[in-house]
């Protein structure tokens, strides 16, 4: 796959994943880690995650970030 690639890939993140599954245009990985009924500050280093589930490609924009879970969010940067 060409790092120049134009693809949009999604990278869906719930606790209700128990393992990761990667196909060429999304990833669905587990947020087992993440506790339950405390606040969290959770970072996710986007490039590394679209290089390791996407064979080596270069992470280049977000252009989208939907939020389904039930929980409230303080701020995302």
């Amino acid at each position: 796959m060409s790092d120049t690639s134009k693809t949009r890939r999604r990278l869906i993140f719930s606790t209700s994943f128990r393992e990761p599954v990667s196909t060429p245009l999304h990833a669905r990985i587990p947020l087992a880690a993440v506790a339950r009924s405390t606040w969290t500050n959770l970072v996710l280093d986007l490039d590394e995650m679209v290089a390791y589930n996407f064979g080596g490609a270069k992470y280049a924009r977000l252009e989208l970030i939907t939020l389904g879970a039930a929980c409230r969010l303080r701020k995302i940067v």
